[in-house]
This record gives structure tokens, sequence and C-alpha cells, in this order.
């Protein structure tokens, strides 16, 4: 019986942390970043963190047609993303760049990439200005 009164507790005080990080979470918005192209030619992404400092992403991207990430902002902010892109495949491929702001798109930029060509592509957009 004093097994189950501990577990209860535990599963309670497990509840109330949940819900208290929830509601942390609940007073920022989301800024999603995203990145889609037809083939698997993306070299490196720059973009914006949450504490406004700027990441380079390169590793993990070999096979990625997709790329998304997600960051948490509560003040004024400024979102931005560099994509380095290189085709080496004999056709032209499309890309496109979005940013989203809770769920919702407010900014994108599409293009195409020639065959082995190197081309870079940017998108920058302000939050809560």
């Amino acid at each position: 019986m004093k097994t189950l009164i501990n577990y209860i507790i535990i599963i309670i005080l497990l509840g109330l942390t949940a819900c208290t990080d929830h509601e942390e979470d609940t007073d920022k918005l989301s800024v999603q970043y995203r990145v889609s192209v037809d083939q698997p030619i993306i070299k490196n992404i720059i973009y914006k963190s949450a504490d406004k400092q700027m990441v380079t992403q390169t590793e993990s991207l070999q096979d990625v047609t997709l790329w998304h990430k997600t960051v948490f902002i509560n003040d004024s902010f400024d979102a931005y993303k560099n994509v380095m892109f290189y085709n080496n495949y004999e056709d032209t491929i499309s890309y496109k760049l979005s940013i989203f702001v809770e769920g919702i798109l407010v900014k994108t930029n599409e293009g195409i990439i020639h065959p082995d060509q190197e081309t870079t592509a940017s998108l920058e957009y302000s939050v809560l200005d």
C-alpha cells in the first residue's frame, strides 16, 4: 500500500512539473526554419538561434531533402537563414526556403540550381516588430 501511495505522489509531481514547463512554452512564439529540395544537395545551413547567435549546420545534411529547425522566442527577433547548395546532378533542381511563425507560413524563397552549380540563398523575417 505504501508503494502505491509513493507511486501516486510521484505521478502527481511529474504532472505538475510537466504543466509548469508547458505554461512557460506558451509565453513564447515558435519560429520554424524549413528547407526543401528535390534532391539532397544541401551543403550547409546557417540560421539565427533563439539567443540571436548564428549557428552553422554542416553535418548530417548528406541525404537530406527536407530540413527544419524550430526556435522559441519571446521578444522581437530577426529570423535569418542562409543555405548553400551544390548541384552535382545532371538536372536542374528546385529548392524552397520557408519561415513559419506559430505554424503559419510568413515568408518563402524559391529557386532552382543548375547542374554543376553552387548557389547560396537566404531568407529573413522580422518577428514581433
